[in-house]
């Protein structure tokens, strides 16, 4: 990698690594020439990333976007730790059930930065609503047989049934 470049005694740093950058007096009559040399050294440069709090979310959202970016603008990934409740597939979030996981953003750094601190953010999911759709119950009179009841959740989920009078 080029390291540095110097146009109008101006050193434009261009990768990490080493140079000598030479500093040369050509002479005249009274003075003969002049060269001093001195080592530059270039590090890697430190990167960070800006990416912001995940708004809560309800199980049945829709997939939807991350939003991280790296202060060296190499491309940030994006994992989950709990795949339960929810995966990432480059920067799409799916959600899977309610629950908390943890996203975290990574940038790996290249020849030219190095590796960024990771950020997380808790993305939180509430349960989703729902519903029962139950059916009208017809006026009974004791000692008519027993009878089915018909309800049914929005979820798909079973519905049990109670009583408050037993007795």
């Amino acid at each position: 990698l080029a390291v540095a470049t110097i146009v109008l005694n101006k050193v434009h740093l261009t990768g990490p690594g080493s140079s000598i950058i030479t500093a040369r007096q050509a002479g005249n009559a009274t003075y003969a020439p002049a060269r001093y040399e001195r080592p530059l050294t270039v590090l890697k440069g430190d990167q960070t990333i800006a990416f912001s709090v995940i708004p809560v979310k309800t199980y049945g959202d829709p997939p939807f976007a991350l939003n991280a970016t790296a202060s060296s603008a190499l491309s940030v990934a994006f994992s989950s730790d709990n795949p339960a409740v929810a995966t990432v597939s480059g920067n799409i979030v799916t959600i899977h059930s309610a629950g908390t996981a943890i996203i975290t953003a990574s940038q790996a750094g290249n020849s030219l930065w190095n590796p960024a601190p990771d950020v997380q953010r808790t993305l939180t999911v509430n349960k989703a609503d729902q519903t029962i759709a139950f059916s009208v119950i017809p006026v009974k009179t004791f000692g008519d047989p027993d009878f089915a009841l018909d309800a049914t959740a929005s979820s798909a989920l079973s519905v049990a049934f109670s009583s408050d009078n037993p007795a």
